[in-house]
């Protein structure tokens, strides 16, 4: 019981501080995609640390109470569509470390990208006005995010010394 009580207890700490970091997202335009990772990589030190249980309970709070309290609703979209529950796929995409979990990462970045190109299309169409063509954003976009996907791995053997 105690253990429960601690894991909720740090999944709380950590959904707050991934709820931080979003509304700093918000507030500092330029500098949304490393608030993005920021809120990211707290949700993976909370699913290495707490459980998928938890994981999956904070996301849920961060994402609805992002809803409330994010300014900027692109910023809450990235994470419900992608960041926020990317973690725990990646925590699955890495039991397998072979070029086909790549491949299986690189068509999951695809399909992410064109679901948020859609959504944000259909809520916040000012936020797909930009000079350069949609398809090299789009690549530009899955290199970005397999850049992230390395540094998760990288990060991980240091988020599991991390004392709570």
């Amino acid at each position: 019981m105690l253990l429960n009580n601690l894991k909720l207890t740090n999944g709380g700490i950590l959904a707050a501080l991934a709820l931080i970091s979003l509304m700093l997202a918000s507030f500092l335009q330029n500098m949304t995609l490393a608030f993005l990772f920021i809120s990211s990589v707290i949700m993976y030190l909370l699913l290495i640390r707490c459980g998928k249980k938890t994981f999956f309970l904070s996301y849920l709070a961060v994402a609805l109470l992002g809803i409330i309290m994010v300014g900027d609703k692109k910023v809450i979209i990235y994470y419900i569509l992608g960041f926020g529950y990317y973690p725990y796929l990646h925590e699955v995409f890495s039991k397998k470390n072979n070029i086909l979990s790549y491949g299986i990462r690189g068509i999951y970045f695809a399909v992410m990208l064109v679901i948020l190109y859609f959504v944000l299309k259909a809520f916040i169409p000012a936020a797909l006005d930009t000079k350069l063509p949609l398809g090299a954003m789009g690549v530009a976009g899955i290199v970005v995010l397999y850049l992230y996907d390395y540094f998760l791995s990288y990060a991980k053997p240091h988020l599991m010394r991390f004392k709570m």
